[in-house]
């Protein structure tokens, strides 16, 4: 057996059950509004995996969020989706790095 995967399985056998958070006790919409920094949401209306709706509500739920839904993009954002998702990714950091420069 590889030493990268005995290593792994090492670690894994320290690893108790109390070290996992249960997802299903999360309250993700709540736990965000600890989070102080902002947040750059992109979203495409078709999305096949991911209903719109959660990011709709995630927008709804915090005030330190830029969010744009594309219109007829999918959950990877494709093609000249994709360049309009980079375009906003683009901006937003560079409004974020202009605000930590002063």
């Amino acid at each position: 057996m590889p030493t990268v995967i005995m290593s792994l399985e090492a670690v894994l056998k320290e690893v108790k059950q109390r070290d996992f958070v249960d997802i299903w006790d999360q309250e993700p919409y709540e736990r965000i509004k600890e989070y102080g920094k902002n947040i750059l949401l992109i979203h495409g209306d078709r999305d096949s995996i991911v209903p719109v709706s959660y990011s709709d509500k995630l927008a709804e739920t915090i005030d330190h969020v830029e969010y744009h839904v594309i219109q007829g993009a999918d959950h990877g954002c494709l093609g000249e989706d994709f360049n309009l998702a980079v375009s906003y990714i683009r901006d937003f950091l560079k409004a974020e790095q202009d605000a930590a420069q002063g």
